[in-house]
């Protein structure tokens, strides 16, 4: 269900930034093509509910900022803007990235158009979101009938995000139990447990301080764990089940397998590649307005990546997100280059023209004069020569000729094609033959 209300709103999104048919069904290709959003529907983790629901925020953010609509029309969408925000919110935390990028957003409008209705609404959606966190937690701690508290707090995945992994396979950055033993160790005590990460945290930028190279280098190798592996965890996250089919255990141990991670090493090229011709477009100033929304949504998602604990999982819902634009850039760039390719042939086709008609000139000035062309059709090209001039009783030489078809003789005569040529007489009223015929007579 989450899947298919995905495709849907996503396409609406291709429909409110560009509008174009063409990017629509891009967007449904790419969509349809992309693996992990199948895959995580088996994931009751949050990635399915929690990417569904914010996309359905940024539809309807989209249509609350159109420049028509009545009061109570736009009230409505601001209020489906809090519904979704807040389950996206209590499914996944990381979400809020969306909501700040929303208020970037706004700022911008603020100071473009001087609209400022969207920043008050703005922070009724935030409170929305966090008594909707406030009232699930509530809930969970009457169904376990025990205090939830506060929870581990967040920072104990910053700072676990910013240590090396003794497994050196897992790579820099990425889950090695920091969270929950320091969590454990302070006796399920929040603001402790904060302390020592923040110690941690300090440490490490102390020792980064001292070895900058050793701080890119970490950096750098934690982004390309998260960004260049093309199922975005979906395999591994997915890879346990109950008596899978074989064409399921051939699709995550076998030559499916296989095929299937080449496919997506691909697929994942050209959406980077259609995101970074989506930025272009930016800096040349060829968006504006809440068509920029995805661009900053995808930036703050690459920053928390940063900050984060390192897994590819958490980019996922950024590359769902930004395909409706990824779409509208390859139909955009697909334009120019059509356009382009039909200039050249144009003036290809105009330059024939020139010299055909240079041609005819310069054959005029030198005594040449002709007729309008006629057109004759035959079996092969030679026969319609000879029936042109069979027909203007000139030969071959005295005719100036185009080829309009071919023709083609089909498969044992079925679909053959006759050839078809355009002719004219070319008569020589040079003076040469003026002289020649005062003398004969």
């Amino acid at each position: 269900v989450c899947g298919g209300i995905t495709l849907y709103v996503g396409f609406r999104i291709v429909r409110e930034l560009s509008g174009s048919r063409a990017a629509e069904l891009l967007y449904l290709v790419a969509e349809l093509l992309f693996l992990p959003v199948y895959c995580y529907a088996l994931f009751i983790y949050g990635e399915s509910i929690g990417t569904c629901s914010v996309l359905c925020a940024i539809w309807c953010y989209l249509m609350a900022n159109r420049p028509e609509g009545k009061v109570w029309q736009k009230g409505l969408l601001w209020s489906a803007v809090a519904l979704f925000m807040g389950l996206a919110y209590a499914t996944r935390n990381v979400l809020l990235v969306v909501w700040i990028a929303m208020v970037i957003m706004q700022i911008l409008v603020l100071l473009r158009s001087k609209k400022w209705q969207g920043l008050p609404a703005l922070c009724v959606v935030l409170a929305v979101m966090l008594l909707g966190k406030t009232t699930l937690c509530h809930m969970a701690e009457g169904q376990l009938d025990r205090e939830y508290g506060s929870g581990a707090p967040y920072v104990l995945w910053v700072a676990m995000g910013m240590q090396e992994n003794p497994d050196a396979l897992k790579g820099p950055g990425t889950y090695n139990d920091y969270n929950l033993d320091t969590y454990l160790q302070a006796g399920y005590d929040s603001i402790e447990a904060a302390e020592v990460a923040k110690g941690d945290i300090r440490q490490c930028l102390a020792k980064w301080q001292e070895d900058p190279v050793a701080a890119v280098t970490f950096l750098k190798e934690k982004l390309l764990i998260q960004w260049i592996e093309p199922t975005y965890c979906s395999f591994n996250q997915t890879r346990y089940q109950y008596r899978p089919q074989g064409w399921v255990e051939d699709l995550y141990t076998g030559q499916a397998n296989e095929r299937a991670l080449a496919f997506l090493n691909r697929f994942q090229g050209m959406v980077y590649l259609a995101v970074f011709g989506y930025y272009l477009r930016i800096l040349l100033g060829k968006l504006k307005g809440v068509q920029v929304l995805p661009g900053i949504i995808f930036l703050g998602g690459f920053f928390i990546t940063i900050l984060w604990e390192a897994k590819s999982r958490y980019v996922f819902p950024y590359i769902v997100m930004i395909l409706p634009s990824a779409a509208c850039s390859m139909e955009y760039y697909g334009r120019l280059l059509a356009g382009g390719i039909g200039r050249i042939a144009g003036g290809i086709v105009s330059s024939r023209e020139r010299k055909q008609k240079q041609k005819e000139i310069g054959k005029e000035g030198r005594g040449f004069t002709m007729d309008e062309y006629m057109q004759f059709s035959a079996k092969t090209k030679n026969e319609a020569i000879t029936k042109a001039c069979i027909e203007l009783g000139v030969s071959s030489d005295q005719l100036d000729i185009q080829v309009v078809s071919e023709g083609s003789s089909g498969f044992f005569g079925i679909g053959s094609k006759p050839a078809i040529i355009k002719a004219r007489k070319v008569y020589d009223n040079s003076e040469e033959k003026e002289i020649e015929k005062i003398v004969d007579s």
